[in-house]
């Protein structure tokens, strides 16, 4: 009796060993493809670090981007001198922070999704872009946030825009046009200094214009106001030396060409 136990035992043993075996080698069969499916959908996200719903790190090497849709915020600093050439954020995110792509010298495209609020301080400070399109969602756009991008040749700025920051296109060579939407009350100091611009139109709903707002602009031949701006508010230095100012509070609105050379202002 004790045998046929010991039998039995073994028996079922060896039963269970071939099942064991069996199960192993189908999984081997058919493991290959999954695991390269998890790997791959692991190394997509392993790219992003997010923390919560804000994106704090880009660790991965691709350079055509898209931010995922569970971001709802760009951090600070996440792309800044990255290789990246395009980015598209979804329409998720709200915020885009400081410095978030500043100095991704090959960033030529981006793509904003229509749901950002504000654009931090030097976002997209010296980068390749071309053209921007601002969506109607964006309400503030930071200083420095597009200074030293020498390609930017077109800006849609929306009517929703009702802050731009301090020398937000500094130093954009290329920026010959731009329309300045009636929702902005100020030109900040130096918005434009240093572009291509030839010539603006400032519209009725600017009450002020800020020092070396226009300094630089050698290419600038005329100017149209369509509103009032009062001399406290128009600042010595906003056309540099061109005289503007002086023929502007005398003459009151209009359009006036602008002749001679502007004052060189170095603006950080």
């Amino acid at each position: 009796m004790k045998i046929w136990k010991q039998t039995a035992l073994i028996g079922i043993l060896v039963v269970i060993a071939l099942t064991v075996t069996a199960c192993n080698r189908g999984t081997r069969e058919t493991q290959p493809q999954t695991v390269t499916e998890v790997v791959s959908a692991v190394a997509s996200s392993a790219d992003f670090e997010i923390d919560g719903t804000t994106l704090v790190r880009y660790t991965g090497n691709k350079t055509n981007v898209t931010i995922p849709d569970s971001v709802t915020s760009i951090g600070d600093h996440v792309f800044r001198h990255s290789d990246i050439t395009s980015i598209t954020i979804p329409n998720s995110v709200k915020t885009i922070g400081i410095f978030a792509f500043e100095g991704c010298t090959s960033l030529a495209s981006v793509a904003i999704g229509n749901s950002v609020t504000s654009i931090g301080l030097y976002a997209f400070s010296n980068t390749a872009l071309s053209s921007v399109t601002i969506p109607n969602s964006v309400t503030s756009i930071g200083d420095h946030a597009f200074s030293y991008c020498r390609s930017l040749t077109s800006v849609t700025i929306p009517n929703s825009v009702t802050s731009i920051g301090q020398s937000v296109f500094w130093n954009c060579t290329a920026l010959s046009s731009i329309t300045i939407p009636d929702s902005v009350t100020t030109i900040s100091y130096g918005m434009f200094q240093g572009t291509g611009l030839t010539n603006i139109t400032i519209p009725a709903s600017i009450a002020s214009i800020e020092n070396w707002a226009f300094a630089n602009c050698i290419a600038l031949s005329s100017v149209t106001f369509k509103g009032t701006i009062t001399s406290d508010k128009f600042f010595l230095g906003a056309f540099a030396s061109s005289g503007l100012r002086e023929r502007y509070l005398e003459g009151g609105p209009g359009t006036y060409t602008i002749e001679g050379s502007h004052t060189q202002v170095l603006l950080q």
